[in-house]
This record gives structure tokens, C-alpha cells and sequence, in this order.
């Protein structure tokens, strides 16, 4: 039976609408993103079986590589074991700045390409 492992990023929309209309008018802005966005990873099977839910900030990109799931966030990258979701480690960097995706280099297995869509 095939298992798949997804990132979810959940929203409170009410929310985001307020600091949309105060970005607007130039306004201050009500709310941090991390009050209006939250995500999880889960892994399921066909059946839709559950077999675990990890919850992430903002899991955007995800690459498989053994039995690891690397999960982009905003500024990092959690490192999940793929069969249990604990999370083994994180990767950090100063320039990781509301990351978007992740793939492993092919040219370079120990090499991942990572999308940084932030500078600030």
C-alpha cells in the first residue's frame, strides 16, 4: 500500500484579511504571521490511515532522502525520521530567510538546493 507524506499550511483567514487591509492604508499591521499561519506534516497510506502528524511552522518544501523527511520552514529546515515524524534535528543559517522549497543535488548527493525567497 502506498504512503505519502504532505505538508499542510493552515491559515485563519479573518486574520489575514485585517493585516491585508491594513497594508493597504499603511497601517500597522495587527498580527504576526506566525498569529494567522501554522502547518503540520502528515504521513498517510491509501487507506487513509494516519500514521503520524507532525506539527511544523510553515512547512513549505519537503525532500525525502532515505529515511529522513527534510521540511523547509520560514527560517529553517526540520529534519523528520520519515517512519516515526520525530524530529531529529534542525538546520539553521542567516540567510535561511522564508524558505520555500528544497531538493537534493543530484550532481551532489550531499548537497541540497534550498529556495530562500527572503533577504531581509
Amino acid at each position: 500500500m502506498r504512503r505519502y507524506i504532505i505538508s499542510v499550511v493552515t491559515r485563519d483567514y479573518a486574520k489575514m484579511k485585517k493585516v491585508w487591509a491594513c497594508k493597504r492604508q499603511n497601517l500597522p499591521v495587527p498580527y504576526s504571521r506566525h498569529e494567522y499561519s501554522d502547518g503540520e506534516v502528515i504521513s498517510y497510506s491509501e487507506d487513509h490511515h494516519i500514521h503520524w502528524r507532525r506539527i511544523v511552522p510553515f512547512p513549505m518544501g519537503i525532500e525525502i532522502v532515505g529515511s529522513f523527511v527534510y521540511v523547509c520552514t520560514e527560517n529553517h529546515i526540520t529534519i523528520l525520521d520519515k517512519n516515526s515524524g520525530q524530529i531529529i534535528d534542525e538546520i539553521h543559517h542567516p540567510l535561511f530567510n522564508d524558505l520555500h522549497s528544497i531538493v537534493r543535488d543530484s550532481l551532489n548527493p550531499d548537497c541540497f538546493l534550498v529556495t530562500s525567497s527572503g533577504s531581509d
